[in-house]
């Protein structure tokens, strides 16, 4: 039986005798009904973006009609090849429900404008490349694209110049070292030095993961 909550003039809060069960079951009843419009948009979002089943908001984690997560890039990549729309990603906190432990993610978050509906978000965090989670995927790269973008100069041309150095890095390191002539030393120590370099630019603006997510 559910239990009357009154508040007295100091602000204190103390329960009196408990409801009547018809009364409980009215008031859910009222609050299933002020919930409808909400679950007839999550099911019409649901349908728009072609998931299957009911769609309904968890919003224990954070879901709205509007807002959804999908569990990895995988099943977001899905949505953007059937939808389309605008892919961005930005480099988060995540934490256990109890606080215990913390990690870095990166969001990949899907915005797209549905017909009678308007903007509507899918994200997911991106998941570690393996068989069953590729990066190597259209809405992975349109996301960190995106991103890279919209950032400052100075950290655009950073992610330049670390993807050409890594580039001729990798080269350089995947030759014997005997085989190497002096000059590819010198280059193979310069490369190092403005990987390092453009990864504190990187780091700095809490962007490296835009050179190192795929």
């Amino acid at each position: 039986m559910a239990t009357q909550i009154v508040q007295n003039r100091a602000g204190a809060v103390r329960p009196t005798s408990p409801l009547p069960m018809a009364a409980v079951q009215a008031m859910h009843r009222i609050e299933y009904a002020l919930a409808a419009p909400q679950r007839e948009l999550a099911a019409k979002v649901g349908a728009a973006l072609g998931f299957r089943g009911t769609c309904q908001a968890r919003e224990d984690l954070g879901e709205t009609a509007t807002r959804h997560i999908v569990w990895s890039q995988v099943e977001l990549n899905d949505v953007f090849e059937r939808v389309g729309g605008t892919v961005t990603s930005r480099q988060v906190e995540r934490s256990t429900s109890d606080g215990s432990s913390t990690w870095t993610a990166i969001e990949l978050i899907l915005t797209v404008n549905l017909p009678d509906i308007g903007p509507v978000q899918v994200s997911t965090d991106l998941e570690v490349e393996s068989e069953v989670y590729p990066t190597d995927l259209p809405v992975v790269r349109a996301a960190l694209d995106g991103t890279l973008a919209a950032a400052p100069e100075d950290v655009r041309k950073a992610a330049a110049r670390y993807k050409a150095n890594a580039g001729r890095y990798d080269e350089l390191m995947a030759k014997p070292a005997a085989s190497l002539s002096a000059a590819e030393y010198y280059e193979l120590s310069s490369a190092q030095q403005n990987l390092a370099e453009n990864a504190g630019i990187l780091a700095d603006a809490g962007m490296f993961f835009l050179v190192k997510a795929v």
